[in-house]
């Protein structure tokens, strides 16, 4: 007759455990990091248009703004940070090594 048992490395690599993935504790603070800054990409692109589209959205007259410079000029730069907030948290979510930086850089007391 023949002999029924599993050989012995075919019975080792069945009752082995896989080696579950190490993650980080910092992983899920990236994740949601990306996420946010995707939202706030997103709220920042939706108020420049607005700034850019219609004038009299804002109740805030050009006299009462605390810099002197037109809603035009204002949609452009909410428009611009918006897409790179948003393509950062893209960034951080994909794995990117250059968006962490890019959100250093982007802190405000990261600038001299």
């Amino acid at each position: 007759m023949t002999d029924t048992s599993q050989r012995p490395e075919q019975g080792e690599a069945y009752r082995r455990p896989v080696p579950a993935e190490e993650h980080s504790a910092w992983a899920g603070w990236v994740v949601f990091g990306g996420v946010m800054m995707i939202l706030l990409g997103l709220f920042q692109i939706v108020q420049g248009l607005v700034a850019l589209l219609d004038d009299e959205y804002f109740l805030v007259t050009q006299n009462g703004l605390v810099v002197n410079v037109d809603y035009t000029a204002w949609g452009w730069t909410h428009l611009v940070l918006g897409i790179i907030a948003g393509l950062t948290g893209v960034g951080l979510l994909a794995g990117n090594t250059l968006a962490p930086s890019s959100v250093w850089a982007s802190r405000p007391s990261a600038h001299w």
